[in-house]
């Protein structure tokens, strides 16, 4: 399922059993059938101070594989849940931001949308919602971007 170069780990051995934390999103032909399913997770709640109620976690069926990145878009706060899938990116309906789904940049703005670890085992999606999978990645381009 995945590829050396994808942050995003698609091994059997890292479950709820293996990896304590992980979520269940729903199985593969639930997400498929969906196309997208956002986890609320108290560790991705909007800020207190936003005018926004947009939050969680947004887990996408990507041609085959599951996605996930944070819902809220770090531009203007849109619900990427909303966006669209095209040619390996999700694709902001706020301002047609272009997020790709294997390490969550925008090369046209500098920018980094927040990407996290997703799993399929035994036909179910699992996520880990503790930390981003890109956080390299995210520190970076927030300094340099």
């Amino acid at each position: 399922m995945g590829d050396s170069s994808n942050p995003t780990p698609t091994s059997d051995d890292e479950t709820s059993e293996s990896r304590p934390g992980w979520l269940n999103v729903a199985s593969v032909s639930e997400l498929r059938r969906a196309r997208t399913i956002v986890i609320d997770h108290p560790d991705h709640e909007p800020p207190p101070e936003s005018d926004t109620e947009v939050g969680g976690i947004v887990v996408f069926w990507n041609g085959g594989d599951p996605r996930a990145m944070a819902n809220r878009c770090v531009h203007k706060d849109r619900a990427l849940a909303r966006g669209t899938i095209f040619q390996g990116k999700v694709v902001c309906p706020g301002h047609q931001w272009a997020f790709r789904f294997d390490d969550g940049h925008c090369a046209e703005r500098e920018r980094t949308q927040p990407v996290y670890a997703v799993v399929v085992v035994d036909d179910e999606v699992w996520l880990d919602p503790r930390a981003p999978a890109n956080l390299e990645l995210l520190t970076t381009t927030e300094r340099h971007g």
